[in-house]
């Protein structure tokens, strides 16, 4: 006998046809615990999914996976304030994160100018800095 291949959404949904059927044989009365238990789910998961589906007017796309993403990032900066730093950091190569942070800070006092360590990410994301290698330590004998 092959392997049966299935996903999560097809779970999901063989979970809630499932409570349907209990549900509308039982008359209203069922053991939702025990539902969870057999699909292997915590009966919170189960309300979730459940409560998903009859929202969304019985249909399968209640219950496919979604994204886990953020809508926002509310610490992201702009990208106009990443190319004022990096338009600094071409004109003063030599120059690291703090030193432009403070030089940004006077020069542009109108502008939101993010961390140090916001500023030397947005760098090294462009390629401007260099990481140097870790030093070596030797023991003495």
């Amino acid at each position: 006998m092959p392997w049966q291949e299935t996903n999560v959404t097809k779970e999901r949904l063989k979970f809630v046809l499932e409570w349907e059927r209990r549900w509308d044989e039982g008359e209203g009365r069922m053991n939702f615990a025990e539902l969870c238990r057999e699909f292997g789910i915590g009966r919170q998961q189960g309300y979730m999914w459940r409560e998903r589906y009859r929202e969304a007017g019985h249909r399968v796309e209640a219950v496919a996976q979604r994204s886990s993403k953020p809508h926002t990032m509310p610490t992201k900066i702009a990208e106009e304030t990443a190319d004022v730093i990096v338009a600094a950091r071409k004109a003063r190569p030599t120059w690291g994160p703090k030193k432009l942070r403070a030089w940004l800070l006077h020069h542009h006092p109108e502008r939101e100018v993010p961390a140090a360590s916001t500023m030397g990410e947005v760098l090294r994301r462009r390629g401007l800095t260099m990481s140097r290698p870790r030093r070596v330590r030797t023991t003495k004998e």
